[in-house]
């Protein structure tokens, strides 16, 4: 009740104080309060289970990379994230770690996966797209959703690329090329061949005529459509 002088009193809040060589001292702190400036006038000032800068003991800070950090229950953790950042594994160490404007688990909100039918993802500016597509398949359409939906390969609209339409008579696409020289030879044309009657031989020449020389591709008792 007398330190250094009649009638002074030692007090700290937040804990207790003692008197040393005639000066008032923070003895002890109350947990969760410590002193973590040294300074007996202002006792044991700081709250170590909410204070960002002395988080759980003095001098320990919180920090989060992309967002702001927060101390609860003598912790640090993630207070918030600022945008397009986003924390999406819940770890404090790594912050605000995940950028939803490129990243293509995680695309404009934590979860949103890009994926792409018969080809890759990518995110842009939030929103899933398609980065490329596997050969034969292509984006014709510029729909995300349903991939690269069409095989160029034998596509007579997209016969190669995007676009390529077969125009001619048989308008069909093998190989991503449209086939030619198919020649339609009808019934009443076959019967009239001066070299050839209407058994095997004229089948088979009329296949190879449609095919290009691949019996494989015609049916053997079956003749070019009429188109």
């Amino acid at each position: 009740l007398n330190c250094g002088a009649c009638g002074t009193t030692c007090e700290a809040a937040g804990g207790d104080a003692t008197c040393t060589s005639g000066d008032c001292a923070i003895a002890s702190c109350e947990a969760p309060n410590l002193d973590c400036d040294g300074d007996y006038a202002n006792g044991c000032e700081v709250d170590t289970t909410a204070d960002t800068d002395n988080c759980g003991a003095c001098g320990t800070t919180c920090e989060a990379a992309g967002g702001e950090a927060t101390c609860a229950d003598s912790a640090c953790a993630i207070a918030s994230c600022t945008a397009p950042n986003e924390d999406c594994d819940g770890d404090y160490a790594n912050g605000c770690e995940v950028d939803t404007t490129a990243d293509t688990d995680n695309c404009g909100a934590c979860g949103t996966t890009c994926t792409v039918a018969g080809g890759s993802a990518s995110c842009a500016d939030g929103t899933c797209a398609i980065a490329s597509c596997a050969a034969p398949s292509e984006d014709c359409d510029g729909d995300y959703a349903n991939g690269c939906e069409v095989d160029t390969a034998t596509d007579s609209d997209n016969c190669g690329g995007c676009g390529t339409a077969c125009t001619t008579t048989t308008r069909e696409c093998a190989d991503s090329a449209c086939l030619t020289g198919r020649i339609c030879i009808h019934a009443g044309e076959m019967r009239t061949s001066p070299t050839l009657g209407p058994g095997g031989p004229v089948y088979a020449m009329v296949c190879s005529m449609c095919t290009g020389g691949d019996f494989s591709l015609c049916p053997r008792y079956e003749l070019c459509p009429t188109y």
